[in-house]
C-alpha cells in the first residue's frame, strides 16, 4: 500500500485501540487485570523491536496465565497502543517503527479473531450492510441486502454515513455478519480504514466485501483483510450457504 495509506491505517489503529475504554462485547466486567506501567512499556517496546514474534509471545504468555481475552485487549494492548501514539506524537519513535508496531498489533488481533470465533457474540441470522463512506453507488449493496432478506435473514441497510458515524453504528449493532460494498480505486482507502476500525470495534464479526471493485481490484480488496468477498450473484449464494451453516436458523 502507498505510505500515506499505511500511515492512515496506523493512525486508525492507534486512535481506536488506544481510546478503547469500554468492554468487549459480552465481556466479563470482573475480568480486568490491570497491567503495571512497566509491563505495558515492555509490550510497546516489543511491538517495535527487532524480534518479530516477541510481542506475540508476550500476549500468549498472558493467555497461558488464564488472563481473559478482554483483559488482554483492554489492559495490555490498548495501553501499549496509547503509548506508541504518545511516542509518535512526541517524536520519540519514528513513523516507520510505529507502523511496524501497529502491524504487529493487527496481526495479534487476527489471532484474537480466531480465538473469539469459537465464542461468537450472537449466532442469530442477522446481517447489516453499508456502502463504504464516499461510495456513490448503492444498487449492489441494496441487492445483496435483499438477497439475504429473501433467505430469511434479519437485515439492516445503512446509507449515507461518514466513517466515524458508520463505525459507531456498526459497533453498536450485534449482527454477526457485516457486508460492505466498494466500487473502485477511489473508495479502496476508505474500505481499508473501515475494516481496520471494525476489527477493533467488532472483533468477532464476519466481514464480507462486494461491489464493482471486485472486478478490477480484487487483489487490492483482499489486502484489506475481509473474511470473504463476493464477485457475483453465484458467489453470493455460495457464501450464503456457508454462513447459514454457521448460523443455523432459530
Amino acid at each position: 500500500m502507498p505510505q500515506p495509506t499505511v500511515e492512515l491505517l496506523a493512525r486508525e489503529i492507534i486512535t481506536r485501540l488506544g481510546n478503547r475504554n469500554g468492554p468487549l462485547p459480552h465481556a466479563d466486567p470482573t475480568a480486568s487485570t490491570d497491567a503495571k506501567p512497566e509491563m505495558v512499556e515492555r509490550l510497546a517496546e516489543a511491538l517495535i523491536g527487532d524480534d518479530d514474534v516477541e510481542a506475540t509471545r508476550m500476549v500468549f504468555d498472558l493467555f497461558d496465565r488464564d488472563i481473559p481475552l478482554e483483559a488482554v485487549y483492554l489492559d495490555h494492548l490498548a495501553p501499549a497502543a496509547r503509548l506508541l501514539g504518545e511516542w509518535w506524537s512526541e517524536d520519540r519513535t519514528p513513523f516507520t517503527d510505529v507502523t511496524i508496531g501497529t502491524g504487529r498489533i493487527y496481526a495479534i488481533m487476527r489471532t484474537f479473531r480466531t480465538h473469539a470465533a469459537q465464542h461468537p457474540e450472537d449466532r442469530a441470522r442477522a446481517a447489516i450492510f453499508a456502502p463504504v463512506p464516499g461510495e456513490a453507488h448503492t444498487l449492489g449493496v441494496t441487492m445483496a441486502a435483499d438477497l439475504f432478506r429473501e433467505r430469511g435473514w434479519s437485515v439492516q441497510l445503512l446509507l449515507g454515513h461518514n466513517h466515524d458515524v458508520l463505525v459507531e453504528k456498526l459497533a453498536e449493532d450485534r449482527s454477526p455478519v457485516i457486508g460492505l460494498s466498494c466500487s473502485g480505486a477511489k473508495t479502496m482507502e476508505p474500505l481499508a480504514r473501515l475494516i481496520v476500525a471494525l476489527r477493533i470495534a467488532r472483533p468477532t464479526a464476519h466481514i464480507l466485501v462486494g461491489g464493482a471493485a471486485m472486478y478490477g481490484f480484487a487483489s487490492r480488496v483482499r489486502l484489506t483483510d475481509p473474511d470473504s468477498t463476493i464477485t457475483d450473484m453465484q458467489s453470493a449464494k455460495l457464501l450464503l450457504e456457508k454462513l447459514e451453516a454457521r448460523f443455523p436458523a432459530r
